[in-house]
């Protein structure tokens, strides 16, 4: 076991953290949440795994541990490490059904913790129809995700973890310019803009219109760009997080935390 902790400590990434002074409202937004986690408060969450298998053996223990460090390093910023509760490989048919994570999550719902449901890379849709789907998490928030088993050492995990500690999509749906904590993801320092999968190359280069400020797209963990070119967050992003878990009981219970205070 002691080499694959080894492993743990050398995966590392380059996190950006996309600083946005020039929104002078954006110090305010979701303010409750430093005030009451304390800025400096590192807060250890737990996340189990349950990885289904066609037969015993298949899970790959290497690759969920270079998973978990790829996750604490996107999370860095954020204040938050994430340890591992328990991994289970169970045998079933479910490797199969990613998109049934939510009935999943249901059965074998364990308070808590999150969990990490791990399902084969074939999959198919609810019509029975080839599914490209890479992860989905089972709400926003809260305590459960399946992924793919090929993206779990990928910004994937990342992403929909974020899903579960309170984070929308950079491009969600918004009528304004996006600088606010009403509508689209629910941050003010994002710019609305369609799915950056139509306006990013594979190699991370910024292809839609000039008006954006690029730099919140083409690396944000949370928009639709190539895998491997997410690896940052916005400042209100960071401030969102810690403010949706201290407004859930569940997701509290889940870093260990019973009230209110620290």
């Amino acid at each position: 076991m002691k080499w694959l902790l080894s492993l743990f400590l050398i995966v590392t990434c380059n996190t950006k953290r996309l600083h946005t002074n020039k929104y002078s409202d954006c110090g305010s937004s979701y303010a409750t949440s430093e005030l009451s986690f304390k800025k400096d408060t590192k807060l250890k969450g737990k996340l189990r795994v349950i990885w289904f298998s066609d037969k015993p053996g298949e899970m790959d223990s290497l690759t969920l541990l270079s998973g978990i460090a790829l996750l604490n390093t996107h999370l860095r910023e954020t204040n938050i490490v994430m340890e591992f509760d328990s991994i289970i490989e169970i045998v079933s048919k479910n490797k199969h059904e990613l998109h049934d994570v939510i009935h999943h999550a249901k059965y074998y719902n364990k308070l808590g913790v999150f969990t990490m449901y791990v399902y084969g890379n074939d999959q198919l849709d609810i019509d029975g129809n080839e599914s490209n789907i890479k992860g989905s998490a089972i709400g926003i928030p809260s305590r459960a995700f399946g992924i793919r088993a090929e993206f779990i050492n990928s910004s994937t995990i990342s992403h929909e973890f974020f899903h579960c500690i309170g984070l929308y999509h950079t491009h969600e749906p918004d009528n304004t310019d996006g600088y606010n904590v009403e509508y689209g993801d629910k941050v003010c320092d994002t710019p609305s803009f369609t799915s950056s999968s139509d306006i990013v190359d594979g190699d991370c280069n910024y292809m839609g219109p000039q008006i954006l400020d690029t730099t919140k797209i083409v690396c944000n963990i949370m928009s639709y760009s190539y895998p491997h070119c997410r690896n940052c967050l916005t400042d209100a992003q960071i401030a969102r997080i810690r403010y949706v878990i201290h407004e859930s009981d569940n997701l509290k219970l889940c870093f260990g935390i019973k009230s209110l205070s620290l």
